[in-house]
This record gives C-alpha cells, sequence and structure tokens, in this order.
C-alpha cells in the first residue's frame, strides 16, 4: 500500500491563529504528517517529492504497527505562504484542523520559525529540511531540522580554508542588515582567526551603500587568500563579478545560499568552495545516499540532482524512523524516538540527535566549481 497525498487550502488559514476551529479526527489507520511548502517557489514541489518518496518507502516497508495494527503513512501538504504569519497560520491549519500527529515544517528560516514555534506549543513533532537559522531549534523540545545550522556551516569553511586551502588570511564582504550574512561573517572570522588565521578585511555593506568599489579596493589592497561571502546567489552574482573587474583573486567561499548550478558557468566563480548539504556524488561514502539515489531511479527513471529534494526525503525518512521506533502516535514518545536518533543513515550522512537539541551532528558537503562542474570536493564533519 502506497500513501495518498492530500493537500489542503489556506484560505481559512488566518481564523486559525485565534483558535476559531474543531478539531477533526483522522481515521484510526492513518500516521497523518503534515508538509508545507511554499508553493509559489521553485523548490516547493521538489521538497514535497522528496518527502513523498520517503513516505511511499516506509508504506512499501509495511508502514507501522502500533497496538497490534498496522498503520499506513498518509502526507498532507499546506501552503506556507511567504510571510511568518501566513507560515503559522498554515501550520496551525493542519495542526487543528487536519489533526495531524507529526509535521515536516518549511525550508525557509523567516516561515519555519513561527511554525516551529505553532508546532512546539501543541506538542507535534516538528521536522524542517532546511532551515539553518538557530531560532529554529532554541528552546523547543519537539523541534529538529534535517540541515546543519548556520553556525556549523560558518565553522566548517574557516576550517576547510585554513587547513585544505593553506590559507593564511581571509576577507569576509557580508549584508550587515541581514541576521543570517551577518552571523555567518562573525562565526567565520572568530573560527579563522582561532587556527591561526587573520581576517584581514571585513566589509558589511547594504543595498544601499555608497560606492561599492571603494569597498573591493579595500579587500584587493589586502591581498587575501581567501574571500567570504555569506550572501544569497542573485548578490553573489554581482559582488564576485565586480571584485574580479577590480582584480581581486581570491579563492571565493559560499554558504548554502549559493545556488552552485545557477554559479557554475560564471566565470568568476571558478575554484569557488560552496558549503551545501548534499551531492550526487556523495553515495560513494554514505549508504544512505546510495539507497536515495536506487529509490529516485526507480521511480524517475535518472540521477537526483536537487539538494531541497534530498534534505526534504530526509525529514519524512527521519520522522517515520521515530514513529516506527516509538510504535506509538503519543508525542512524547515519538520525541524521545527522535532525540535519541544515533548514526541514521540518512542521504546527506550519518545523523545524530542524541545530546543537541534538535540539531544534528552530521557532515557539511563541500562542492566546487571547476571547468564548468560542480564537483563533490569533500565530506568535512566536525
Amino acid at each position: 500500500m502506497l500513501s495518498a497525498l492530500r493537500w489542503i487550502s489556506g484560505a481559512a488559514a488566518l481564523v486559525l491563529v485565534f483558535g476559531m476551529v474543531s478539531c477533526a479526527s483522522p481515521p484510526s489507520n492513518e500516521v497523518l504528517i503534515g508538509i508545507l511548502t511554499e508553493t509559489d517557489r521553485a523548490d516547493s514541489e521538489l521538497a514535497l517529492r522528496g518527502a513523498q518518496l520517503a513516505i511511499d518507502q516506509a508504506n512499501s516497508a509495511g508502514g507501522v504497527h502500533i497496538s497490534g495494527r498496522q498503520h499506513y503513512f498518509e502526507l498532507i501538504h499546506g501552503d506556507s505562504g511567504e510571510s511568518p504569519q501566513t507560515a503559522m497560520a498554515a501550520a496551525l491549519e493542519l495542526i487543528n484542523q487536519e489533526g495531524i500527529h507529526a509535521l515536516i515544517g518549511s525550508s525557509r528560516s523567516p516561515n519555519a520559525i513561527p511554525q516551529a514555534q505553532a508546532a512546539n506549543a501543541a506538542r507535534i513533532p516538528f521536522i524542517s529540511p532546511a532551515s539553518t537559522h538557530p531560532q529554529t531549534t532554541a528552546h523547543k523540545p519537539y523541534v529538529f531540522r534535517a540541515t546543519f545550522t548556520d553556525d556549523v556551516q560558518g565553522r566548517a569553511l574557516a576550517r576547510l580554508a585554513y587547513e585544505d586551502l593553506e590559507a593564511r588570511t581571509a576577507a569576509v564582504v557580508y549584508d550587515v542588515s541581514n541576521n543570517f550574512s551577518r552571523n555567518l561573517a562573525d562565526v567565520f572570522r572568530q573560527t579563522f582567526e582561532e587556527a591561526g588565521g587573520a581576517v584581514v578585511a571585513a566589509e558589511p555593506f547594504t543595498s544601499l551603500s555608497a560606492d561599492p568599489d571603494a569597498r573591493w579596493k579595500r579587500v584587493r589592497e589586502q591581498q587575501p587568500d581567501v574571500l567570504f561571502l555569506p550572501i544569497y546567489t542573485d548578490e553573489a552574482l554581482v559582488q564576485a563579478a565586480r571584485a574580479r573587474q577590480l582584480g581581486i583573486t581570491a579563492t571565493f567561499l559560499g554558504a548554502d545560499s549559493w545556488t552552485p548550478s545557477r554559479l557554475v558557468e560564471e566565470p568568476a566563480f571558478e575554484g569557488a568552495l560552496i558549503a551545501g548539504a548534499w551531492h550526487p556524488d556523495s553515495a560513494a561514502e554514505h549508504p544512505g545516499a546510495r539507497e536515495f539515489n536506487d529509490l529516485f531511479r526507480r521511480a524517475y527513471g535518472k540521477g537526483p540532482s536537487d539538494t531541497i529534494m534530498v534534505l526534504g526525503y530526509d525529514a519524512a525518512k527521519l520522522m517515520t524512523a521515530a514513529i516506527r521506533q516509538a510504535r506509538s502516535l503519543d508525542p512524547d514518545a515519538v520525541r524521545r524516538a527522535l532525540a535519541g536518533i544515533e548514526n541514521f543513515p540518512a542521504a546527506t550522512g550519518s545523523v545524530t540527535f542524541r545530546g543537541t537539541h534538535g540539531d544534528p551532528k552530521k557532515p557539511v558537503c563541500m562542492v566546487r566549481i571547476h571547468q564548468g562542474r560542480v564537483e563533490l570536493y569533500k565530506n568535512l564533519s566536525l
């Protein structure tokens, strides 16, 4: 038996913020797992498709036996919208109207954080596929994530620069108005300097900054070995191109906010190293990645290529594994099972939640842009 996928409308979602709902009782033989994505974003379908693969895989293996009865998983899809307010309302709709037993939240931190708050308050086990912001899990015992935190990738990039690239000087150019960018810049700088390197230029900017060339000229004067740009892809395309035009030759470093497939043909990014969660060649190192690749090929006739799909799969696989381990739909039993996961063979590498407060111990996948290809550089564990 394969799972069904239900999609619910968010039309009445705002009413739910005020609790004006009645709780629905789900069928007794179904385990209802909600999933929230931004349906007007290109990666929404990818996360959903990955999660559905994990749900179908669990059902093909017999679902879960609870109190002597066989239960099957059903995925219920809702739309997060594009604001924290609609994201929380969508979570409340799944919790209060659909009676879900667990929730896979948004991959975007601004939406995942309020969803996590709602789920934790309702004692609903929650996991975000790709939210990296520390606040997603902070002080929320029912909340987990399938990816690493911003702090982890910042430390990993600094260590990679110092140990693998043997860089001794670095520059950091970051968006001071963005918490994600500012926090990554701070973590990278602290880790790189603790290792023995020197951050010779730290240049904050905003989208309204005057005379951006002056910033790049100051960086050029320092001739850093590496240049860390903890910003998003669109901004990175502009900033990196201008840096190269002004003669900066440092190796670029990027966080998971970069989309390598959009940068691979841009000459400015040749040799750039980027932190991420997954690369297809990781299957040579991770049994979970090999299993996912095989499953994906059987389903779609080709190999996987999108990280967000893999993280959607991992989020659903971790949740179904915890429910099967608990053999219960009691939310605290499922939470304890998630919190006890150790060396789980996820598609993005071995995952451990034991002792982590919802933030997994797992490798950071470092990729390199080289001669028009995105290559696996190494999987780095801290």
